[in-house]
């Protein structure tokens, strides 16, 4: 296990320690207090629970929504447990999209280059810390006291404000916390963003999904010297853009100019980079020097290459695996990730330039290996 495994580990053991603590300290005497049946009991605090998940992923939304407006971005789109509002054109619509945070996600676009991220990071926890103030005031100004012969509605409030404040803060822990989780906290964005380099890639990086959430292909991708997992993030996006160009020599120099060797990347970016390293040796006839890359990789890299689920390495490792050490099985696993790599990748506007250079790919695997029988990409 590495760094981020165990400290997501640690991240969740505390959330199972505050939802023990919960339980016992805030739940149970609750329910005690409204002196409710069991079957009452449990309907109470199953709703309690949803609708103090649903009001904190509300308010952290609004304070992500309120955050960037002060620091200089436009609002393209806001994703509540699936529910999403989004811009189409010059209208709103709503609808039901995954999403990439905890309990909901509000995609932003720079309005300039000095667009200020911290304020939108920042926002969803100054919007916790209002929320709290406003339901324990109500918990405060309130009474606590129901029972099976006399129904009060006040104690209903009294408590669930209370239920709703330690739900919130269970999400607001995960949300904070400085670690890569399973999911886009704002506490890891924030430390990613701590320098001006990577605030610029922020930026950069969010113009540019701006333009893919529009359909609208990129104009000249902004690349960095200096590396770190959010600068090589947005050069891969220009070396994807030389690729679509057929500049595969300008490709591999803005790739070779990538000095990795002494960056902490993170380890599905630096996948990402070999990967297309791979493909740039192979479709140039250095099949011998894509060979001596993968020999040097260790197993974790070959495996996250292998495993990863974008389009891109996909068909990278794809043309390595049978062009290069002409394997079979790795190539039909390859291929057979292709359905759930296109729906992930179904709304950007390199969907059909993906499609284009996986057919190229399947080709030069047909003609390596004339013998072998592989569905064709188009077919998947």
């Amino acid at each position: 296990m590495n760094k981020d495994d165990w400290s997501a580990l640690l991240v969740y053991a505390l959330m199972l320690v505050a939802a023990i603590f919960i339980g016992i300290q805030v739940v149970q005497p609750a329910l005690a207090d409204l002196g409710l049946e069991s079957a009452g009991q449990y309907a109470f605090a199953i709703i309690t629970i949803l609708i103090g998940a649903i009001i904190s992923s509300i308010f952290f939304e609004l304070g992500h929504i309120v955050g960037a407006k002060i620091g200089g971005y436009t609002i393209l789109s806001v994703n509540i447990w699936g529910l999403k509002i989004y811009r189409s054109g010059k209208k709103w619509k709503v609808g039901f999209r995954s999403f990439e945070g905890l309990t909901g996600a509000t995609e932003i676009a720079p309005k300039s280059e000095s667009a200020n991220p911290l304020p939108y990071l920042w926002g969803s926890t100054i919007s916790f810390v209002i929320e709290t103030i406003i339901l324990i005031l109500v918990f405060v100004f309130t009474e606590e006291i129901s029972s099976q012969s006399e129904f009060v509605l006040e104690a209903y409030f009294h408590h669930g404000a209370l239920i709703t404040v330690a739900i919130g803060a269970m999400l607001a822990i995960y949300n904070i916390m400085p670690f890569k989780l399973d999911t886009l906290n704002d506490g890891h964005q924030l430390a990613l963003v701590s320098n001006k380099i990577n605030k610029e890639a922020f930026n950069e990086l969010r113009r540019l999904n701006a333009l893919t959430y529009a359909g609208l292909p990129y104009d000249e991708v902004k690349t960095f010297t200096t590396i770190t997992t959010l600068t090589a993030e947005v050069n891969l996006r220009a070396i994807y853009q030389f690729e679509d160009q057929g500049k595969n020599e300008d490709a591999l120099a803005l790739i070779e100019a990538l000095n990795t060797s002494d960056v902490q990347l993170d380890p599905i970016m630096r996948a990402r980079i070999q990967a297309q390293k791979l493909w740039l040796l192979i479709l140039l006839d250095r099949t011998s020097a894509a060979n001596e890359l993968w020999e040097s990789l260790d197993a974790k890299s070959r495996k996250a290459i292998g495993d990863d689920d974008a389009l891109e390495t996909i068909r990278a490792y794809f043309l390595f695996s049978g062009v290069v050490i002409h394997s079979v099985h790795e190539s039909v696993y390859a291929i057979n990730s292709l359905p759930k790599a296109k729906k992930k990748a179904k709304h950007s506007y390199r969907l059909e330039e993906e499609k284009a250079l996986m057919n190229q790919a399947y080709k030069a695997v047909q003609e390596a290996n004339p013998d072998w029988e592989i569905v064709a990409p188009d077919q998947q």
